[in-house]
């Protein structure tokens, strides 16, 4: 009996066993080959083996995946490969595997001469907030020296930025602030400030000041003003109403205040709302006021005639 492993050990055929008929010579020498071949291939298999048990992959575009691992078996053997020593590929091989290799060697060098300067990395420093020895009240993080400005934070404008002029609340809105909402918003035909008119520039502050009064104002004040808002139902403390006649006859530099440094039980609003953003949101107030609070003499004469109709046509 013959036995032809063709597969592994544990996969061989017997031609007593052969199933269905016996093989012919052709069929044999067949087989026979790719016994041959596969024995051929074996080192080259262990290699493979290696290979996706290893970091490399065959889809690594530095190394080709069979002519490189058969030159690696070459370069022991040159015989190995077909007989042929000093193959083309196993060249170009060779010299890019030296590049590589003069390419680490040079990576490691420099880490070598870097390892010197980690005290610049890791150079003593404090955490945020940490205590201090140093200092005498024992804090890390120093409090700015006095008259020194930080970068960007040079308010001139003391009606902006702080809604009061020599110490007393502004009555009006800062020219300062129809600039910064309008330039943030672009305009409606993209025209730039000085050439937008006052209504222009007027409607973009509205428009703003109602956008962020919805965010950050109506859950306690409403959304008229009345003091009613989502959280005072759910019972919460109930701030006063916008229409009163206090708060009516109360200066624009007043909310901006407020909403800077809070009142009462109010937080304050620094930290969210931005500068300009506070004083779109006293417009805003100013024009639930008015509508709350109009009279038929603050109308325009061309819309009281339109009042009057609809008043007429109304059903009793």
């Amino acid at each position: 009996m013959i036995v032809l492993p063709l597969e592994s050990p544990r996969r061989a055929i017997a031609l007593d066993g052969w199933p269905g008929r016996a093989p012919t010579r052709k069929a044999l020498v067949r087989s026979t080959g790719r016994v041959a071949k596969r024995q051929e291939a074996a080192p080259y298999a262990r290699v493979s083996k290696l290979i996706h048990r290893s970091v490399i992959r065959k889809d690594n575009p530095l190394i080709q995946f069979v002519p490189a691992w058969r030159c690696f078996l070459s370069l022991r053997d040159p015989a190995a490969l077909s007989g042929r020593p000093g193959h083309p590929n196993c060249i170009g091989l060779v010299s890019s595997l030296t590049r590589l290799a003069f390419l680490a060697a040079g990576l490691f060098i420099a880490l070598l001469a870097g390892c010197d300067r980690l005290d610049m990395y890791d150079q003593p420093r404090y955490k945020p907030l940490a205590a201090s020895d140093f200092f005498s009240d024992g804090l890390s993080a120093r409090p700015l020296e006095p008259g020194t400005i930080p970068r960007g934070a040079l308010h001139e404008d003391d009606a902006f930025y702080t809604g009061k002029e020599e110490g007393r609340l502004v009555s009006e809105i800062p020219t300062a602030a129809l600039k910064a909402v309008f330039e943030r918003s672009g305009g409606r035909s993209g025209e730039s400030f000085d050439e937008a008119g006052d209504v222009e520039q007027r409607r973009a502050l509205l428009a703003r000041g109602r956008e962020r009064y919805d965010i950050f104002c109506s859950v306690c004040h409403g959304r008229t003003g009345d003091g009613k808002g989502m959280i005072v139902r759910r019972g919460f403390r109930a701030p006063p109403s916008y229409h009163i006649d206090r708060l009516r006859e109360a200066p624009s530099g007043h909310f901006f205040d407020v909403m800077s440094n809070g009142f009462g039980a109010m937080a304050s609003y620094a930290n969210r709302i931005e500068v300009a953003d506070r004083w779109a949101i006293v417009a805003y107030i100013r024009a639930l006021q008015l509508s709350q609070n109009a009279r038929l003499e603050d109308v325009p004469g061309d819309e009281r005639e339109k009042l009057s109709m609809d008043d007429s046509e109304a059903p009793p």
